[in-house]
């Protein structure tokens, strides 16, 4: 916005966007009785079967995300600095990142990671000759 003039300033946003990746449900079969059991990755007994046969019939919401900034720089003899704030995540979205898939468990389909909310950071930057 006309960074040269006395006035003015600088101004930028970024939008970032995706489709929500595929959410694998899966339940926990074997692991006690006659049939022998193979041990999987987290360490327990059994074996993980996806509920259905299509990786992505379950998705996780699109991701949208806007940031902004807004600086103004300023110029003296031998030096300057330039004030400047950024708004991270601007509209606040709490998109699901991360659900626990294993079902028949009381912390089944429990959500473990969603986007950072909105962010407001102020700084300086100074410059020397």
């Amino acid at each position: 916005m006309a960074p040269d003039r006395a006035w003015g300033f600088n101004l930028s946003a970024n939008l970032t966007g995706r489709q929500g990746y595929p959410v694998i449900y899966f339940e926990r079969v074997g692991g006690s009785g006659p049939q022998p059991a193979r041990n999987i990755p987290d360490g327990a007994l059994g074996v993980n079967v996806p509920i259905t046969s299509r990786p992505d019939s379950f998705r996780y919401d699109d991701t949208r995300i806007l940031d902004l900034r807004v600086e103004k720089e300023f110029s003296l003899k031998d030096f300057g600095f330039t004030v400047g704030a950024d708004v991270f995540n601007v509209t606040n979205e709490a998109t699901v990142l991360q659900r626990n898939g294993r079902l028949q468990r009381t912390n089944g389909d429990h959500v473990l990671e969603i986007i950072s909310p909105r962010i407001i950071r102020l700084g300086v930057k100074f410059n020397f000759r």
